[in-house]
């Protein structure tokens, strides 16, 4: 469940540009700032979900 709401920032931006027809290069500029902020974030949490998984089992 976590890992969903984890990725829900990445699924977002990707519809949005899947479902648009306008691909602007400013768009894919800011698309690409956001994953490249989200990516460590993601990364982290990931792996403290990951940690506490295996702490647990």
């Amino acid at each position: 469940m976590l890992v969903v709401i984890l990725a829900i920032p990445f699924i977002i931006p990707t519809m949005i540009f899947a479902s648009s027809a306008i691909h602007e290069v400013v768009y894919i500029n800011i698309l690409t700032s956001i994953f490249l902020l989200e990516l460590p974030i993601f990364l982290i949490s990931s792996a403290a979900i990951i940690k506490s998984v295996i702490r647990y089992q």
